[in-house]
């Protein structure tokens, strides 16, 4: 039996693309634009691209140059509304600078969380990248179910075959 894949994966010949994948752009000029970038990236935008393609870090479905309200950002994960932003010198000039704040403003608005890495962290340290991109990912807590009582047991049920419990706890280091 062949389990089904998620909505916008299928390869090259069956590519699917539906609303959640899709965040909500205004103008074609933009997808345009977009398209245009993802032909002329850069170097530390190559190396996280192939950090991040098919689903290489977590498991998470990346896109990129993804046009976003009035903004493109380098890399988007629909599913846990992540921006990666790879910033390189030109983000130092100062007119750039505000139009930054007032982009991450935007975005942060809406929802999403944003993180910003430089170029040359990127290029030289592609484990701490990845690492970063893992501390946004939610942990998955605790089950939002109960575990079953048992089977067979009874509160009036005076004696039991199931030994006491005791709680113990190990640390696990990496």
């Amino acid at each position: 039996m062949q389990i089904p894949l998620p909505k916008g994966e299928g390869g090259a010949k069956r590519r699917v693309r539906g609303e959640e994948m899709r965040p909500k752009f205004k103008s074609g000029e933009l997808s345009e634009r977009a398209r245009q970038m993802r032909k002329a990236d850069t170097r530390a935008e190559q190396a996280a691209w192939e950090l991040l393609r098919d689903r290489r870090t977590l498991g998470l479905k990346f896109r990129r140059q993804v046009p976003i309200d009035c903004y493109i950002v380098d890399f988007y994960c629909p599913e846990i509304r992540v921006i990666v932003e790879i910033d390189g010198g030109i983000h130092d000039r100062p007119g750039q600078a505000k139009w930054d704040e007032v982009r991450n403003k935007r975005l942060l608005e809406l929802g999403y969380k944003i993180l910003h890495v430089e170029n040359k962290d990127v290029l030289k340290d592609p484990e701490w990248f990845c690492e970063m991109i893992r501390s946004l990912y939610p942990s998955p807590g605790a089950s939002r179910h109960p575990l079953p009582s048992g089977e067979g047991f009874s509160s009036s049920s005076s004696s039991s075959s199931c030994p006491s419990s005791t709680t113990s706890t190990t640390d696990i280091t990496d």
